[in-house]
């Protein structure tokens, strides 16, 4: 067995007395096998947003008058799920 697997050995065990009409003996092994996760390339769907801009007084205020009146025409929700969604949405159409 090639090194690359020996970390995925458990335990090995040889059974001398199985009858397998030949001079070889029968040989177990346990093995235990990482499956790899598929890894995504996780910047093409990140937004980056530039919060240096919320320093500026002026985009600071026009963002938290955007978000107050969407808020205000939000129609309530007694979903939980539907509530969060619709004020994620909102956070980042601000944005």
């Amino acid at each position: 067995m090639s090194k690359r697997w020996a970390t995925d050995i458990e335990n090995v065990r040889t059974y001398r007395g199985a009858n397998s009409d030949s001079d070889h003996f029968l040989v177990g092994a346990r093995l235990k096998h990482r499956i790899a996760l598929i890894t995504r390339n996780r910047t093409e769907n990140r937004k980056i947003w530039n919060i240096d801009k919320f320093d500026e007084t002026n985009v600071e205020c026009y963002y938290q008058q955007e978000v107050q009146w969407k808020q205000k025409e939000k129609t309530p929700s007694n979903d939980i799920k539907e509530e969060w969604t619709c004020i994620k949405e909102m956070l980042i159409t601000s944005a």
